[in-house]
């Protein structure tokens, strides 16, 4: 990347998680979303970023319908295990 376009980052956009349904403990959660963040965390200290978003699970909010769009406000309203 730096090859190509310097050290400059205009926006890095983080949608990579583990999540499984079943409310058992995996350790692909530790390895996917604790540690790969930290693994991109800690290359992206050799770039100058200007913005960082981190998307979290939406799975906590209420549903929507179809096409409807869910924001930061929206009702919370988990059902899982």
């Amino acid at each position: 990347m730096r090859t190509a376009d310097g050290n400059r980052v205009a926006s890095v956009i983080h949608l990579a998680a583990y999540f499984d349904l079943t409310g058992e403990p995996n350790p692909k959660y530790e390895q996917v979303t604790v540690r790969s963040m930290e693994r991109l965390l800690r290359k992206l200290k050799e770039f100058e970023v200007e913005q960082f978003v981190f998307a979290s699970t939406v799975l906590v909010h209420a549903p929507g319908g179809h096409g409807q769009r869910i924001y930061e406000d929206w009702p919370l309203d988990p059902k899982l295990p």
